[in-house]
């Protein structure tokens, strides 16, 4: 949380955090709480989605108003509707 707290004060405006780990509920998620001050401040973040994959339900990072990244091998393509909301 001090890394959150450090870039909020330096006024960033994009945070990259690539760290996942064992689901955990929310107030006990430093990570998340940390991004969630971030957001409140208007800063944009985005973070891993995790490593537990490929299988269903094994996004483990859901970090609230965060965007998920996920990265993955495939044989085909495909389309994507990407929906961009701002609150």
């Amino acid at each position: 949380m001090d890394a959150f707290d450090a870039a909020i004060s330096d006024g960033v405006d994009v945070l990259s955090v690539s760290l996942s780990g064992e689901p955990v509920e929310f107030f006990g998620d430093g990570v998340a709480i940390g991004a969630f001050q971030a957001v409140k401040k208007g800063i944009f973040i985005v973070n891993s989605a995790g490593n537990e994959g490929p299988d269903p339900g094994t996004v483990t990072n859901c970090l609230p108003g965060c965007s998920q990244l996920v990265q993955a091998r495939l044989t085909g393509s495909f389309q994507v509707m990407l929906n961009w909301a701002t609150t």
